[in-house]
């Protein structure tokens, strides 16, 4: 094949943005559309290689498989098996389990199975080293099939290859389009629905194009163009892969069909920094989101600051360096003769299952290992206990794996009281534990993370279909009237829902929420004052709690900085009230929510607020030397629990 300069330049233009949205730099936050941009690129690159040497009779599956391992495998053992020492010393027992089941994901090439059963893309934690290797998972997948196709269908001519190629990719768009707002979690991850951006590149390099488009800058920096739509028009509300993703998608097509020559665009994008970028964006791509999140583990640095942009230059030097010493080694069997198939199999492949091995061991022991028992216990100090509910009874998994019911009895069995809510009713019903065994009441929990305790409304661009957290609620009071509960106390992370973020917007149509602000929020009323209503119906009372404060930074970072460090009381209380909200960005950001609230019709002394309860006059602390009120950001450990109970145990009287 022939060397295309401009394509490293792509290639430089497709990984800097995913770098800088996983930095958290808000003008990039549609960045991670360079994914797309490396799906077609790929697309491309992998057809013409086969195809030309099809064409001339020489092609192996065993040589391009060879290829693919030379190419994808050593590079990617070597950040891996870098991330492993950092994850021992730095993680707790909950992120190391993550981590080794993302290490077995990635060794297994089933990251994006792995990373699917988590939850949302847009929705998962920085501090996940290996998030990133999703799409590499895709890749691989689509390699194992694609050759095999390509021998199969090679005999019917080109123009069959073409059109069943182009089929493949209409059907693989149009489940992505179906799926988008009613699976999207396995939309974004699996390659049924990401094959059309590998198929629009292997179209690249079948069609035959047409002189007036070859080498035609106008339609170069057209291409460019749409690749920037892409990077600072889109953000994580929309719906991805869809038909929103043909934007990066034909962009990057343009540049492939149109690039090339002395103009202008094919110039910039050929020139020696881009293309310098876009020879190590394989290793760039792999080394940042390692770095970053290592970084947020320790409380090293934040989203969108000075020590982000640091660690991206840095992952750009490591990527260099990775590309001469690993990637060009492997790639180039001369340069390493020792290194031939077998070897490169034997070698690549024992590291895998190393690797793999060191994921089961971290699975088997539930990621609690002598590096970090020092730290949990420690952790676990400051958060009191787990932040999850306990001694619930007929725990139940109907809806997804992570939706729990459960009830917990206290004789003489006085009253029924249910908490609903998503993840933030868990702490409220462990405060609410202590008052129902002070009085005898009887207390269950529904509850979904991402699901608002709201009737008829479906979420979009959470963490499930947006079909789930509507069934949930029906759910929800379903057992309220078969149950004859007499109250229920409503709890929710509010602000999430209120319209200002791009995620977790509610409606009362499968079709999607306003993009109107005063409309939406208009609708969410609406939403609200229906679910009151619809219990209040059944003879229920109905109690809502409103959102505790958030805080800028997780509990957990904060503390684990200070166990490391040590420090005294003076700079423990210091570096805590520097990590905590004010009262003031606490009640701004709660301002839409409440005037909803208090439009839901439950009276002013059936809205418990638990602002005084963690604020004072200037901070909202996220907790005391040795006490975190927080398990992370903005969900009560154990002790914040506690601190709710003196504003909660009226309301189940």
């Amino acid at each position: 094949m022939q060397y295309r300069r401009e394509i490293d330049g792509l290639r430089a233009l497709a990984v800097v943005p995913v770098v800088l949205f996983h930095a958290g730099y808000q003008p990039f936050r549609g960045g991670f559309v360079g994914v797309d941009v490396f799906f077609v690129i790929s697309g491309y690159l992998i057809t013409s290689l086969i195809v030309s040497e099809m064409e001339k009779g020489s092609f192996s599956v065993v040589q391009f498989y060879e290829r693919r391992a030379r190419r994808i495998l050593p590079a990617l053992v070597v950040v891996c098996s870098s991330c492993v020492p950092f994850a021992w010393q730095l993680m707790d027992a909950e992120e190391y389990l993550d981590f080794s089941r993302s290490l077995v994901s990635v060794a297994s090439f089933s990251a994006n199975f792995y990373y699917w059963d988590q939850g949302g893309y847009f929705t998962a934690p920085g501090e996940r080293p290996l998030l990133h290797t999703w799409s590499l998972a895709v890749e691989e997948q689509f390699y194992l099939v694609y050759p095999l196709f390509l021998i199969l269908t090679w005999r019917l001519g080109r123009r069959w290859l073409v059109a069943l190629v182009a089929a493949f990719a209409i059907g693989s768009l149009s489940l992505a389009q179906f799926g988008a707002s009613r699976f999207p979690d396995a939309t974004f991850y699996l390659l049924p629905t990401r094959v059309w951006e590998l198929d629009i590149g292997a179209l690249c390099a079948l069609v035959s194009v047409p002189r007036w488009i070859r080498q035609n800058p106008w339609l170069t920096l057209a291409g460019v163009a749409l690749i920037a739509a892409g990077v600072f028009g889109f953000d994580d509300a929309t719906p991805f892969p869809s038909v929103y993703t043909l934007v990066p998608v034909l962009g990057t097509t343009l540049v492939i069909l149109a690039g090339g020559g002395a103009n202008l665009p094919s110039r910039l994008l050929s020139s020696a920094p881009l293309v310098a970028v876009g020879l190590i964006s394989y290793s760039a791509y792999l080394w940042h989101q390692p770095l970053f999140a290592f970084a947020r583990i320790g409380g090293f640095a934040f989203d969108g600051t000075w020590e982000m942009g640091l660690l991206a230059v840095l992952s750009l030097v490591m990527a260099g360096a990775t590309w001469k010493l690993v990637e060009q080694p492997f790639r180039r069997p001369g340069a390493l003769r020792p290194i031939t198939r077998p070897v490169l199999f034997a070698f690549t492949g024992s590291c895998l299952i190393a690797l793999a091995g060191i994921g089961i061991q971290g699975i088997a022991t539930q990621g609690v290992h002598a590096g970090n028992q020092g730290m949990d216990a420690a952790l676990g100090e400051v958060l009191g206990r787990p932040e999850k509910p306990s001694g619930c009874k007929n725990a139940t998994e109907k809806f997804h794996r992570h939706f729990r019911e459960c009830t917990v009895t206290y004789a003489p069995h006085k009253r029924r009281v249910a908490v609903i809510g998503d993840s933030h009713a868990g702490a409220i019903h462990l405060a609410l534990q202590r008052v129902g065994a002070e009085r005898g009441i009887d207390l269950t929990l529904i509850m979904l993370g991402g699901c608002p305790p709201l009737q008829g409304a479906y979420v979009h661009s959470g963490n499930f279909g947006a079909e789930l957290c509507r069934d949930v609620a029906a759910h929800a009071l379903k057992r309220a009237v078969e149950q004859q509960w007499d109250a229920v106390i409503l709890v929710a992370r509010w602000s999430l829902y209120d319209g200002s973020k791009p995620v977790y917007r509610v409606s009362s149509e499968a079709a999607g929420a306003s993009t109107d602000l005063n409309a939406y929020r208009s609708e969410l009323s609406t939403l609200l004052k229906s679910t009151v209503a619809a219990f209040r119906e059944h003879g229920i009372d109905v109690h809502i709690v409103k959102q505790v404060p958030e805080q800028p930074v997780s509990a957990k970072t904060v503390y684990r900085k200070l166990i490391f460090r040590q420090p005294g009381p003076d700079y423990t209380m210091e570096a805590i009230r520097r990590s905590s909200t004010t009262r003031a960005q606490h009640v701004a950001l709660q301002a839409p929510i409440d005037a909803i609230l208090a439009e839901s019709g439950v009276p002013a002394d059936h809205l418990i607020d638990l602002t005084d309860t963690f604020c004072g006059p200037e901070f909202c602390l996220l907790g005391e030397p040795g006490k975190s009120y927080y398990g992370d950001q903005d969900h009560l450990s154990y002790y914040g629990s506690q601190m709710a109970y003196e504003a909660l145990k009226y309301a189940v009287r």
